[in-house]
């Protein structure tokens, strides 16, 4: 026959918990604006025809410092609503409706230390006017992604 266990000892206390460590500083920053008619500029380049341009807006961003320039990563990315879908800028789109394409509208960003501008021009140009008239195209929200080690 087989022997019984023998009681097996208690378990003891807890020791003390250790000092926390040090906080981590956050490296992911996201900012969510809005390009309404209010911040909408003009850039008329006369290209490819009198008084055309592009439009952009300007955002500030006290999230991109030198350090975010140096090391970081920034990403853009446009929604017509704050719950998307999102789309990646650049962002360019065509005419499909004909075996050739007719025109190209494409949005872009470029940044630099507290602020990104944001871009949209056309193939075959537009005025100001024009621009305001198609103004849903860019007129959205826009979220603004830094990223730093």
């Amino acid at each position: 026959t087989d022997g019984q266990d023998g009681n097996d000892g208690t378990d003891g206390q807890d020791g003390d918990d250790g000092d926390d460590g040090v906080d981590g500083s956050a490296n992911v920053d996201v900012q969510i604006v809005q390009w309404t008619s209010s911040n909408t500029m003009f850039n008329e380049d006369d290209s490819p025809n009198e008084n055309d341009g592009n439009v952009y807006a300007v955002f500030t961003n006290s999230s991109l410092t030198q350090n975010v320039l140096q090391n970081g990563f920034i990403k853009v990315e446009m929604a017509t609503s704050m719950g998307g879908p999102w789309f990646q800028l650049p962002y360019v789109f065509y005419d499909e409706t004909t075996d050739d394409i007719s025109f190209i509208y494409d949005g872009w960003y470029s940044y630099g230390q507290g602020a990104v501008t944001i871009n949209w021009n056309c193939s075959f140009g537009r005025t100001l006017s024009e621009w305001q008239q198609i103004s849903s195209l860019y007129q959205a929200y826009y979220k603004i992604t830094t990223i730093v080690e």
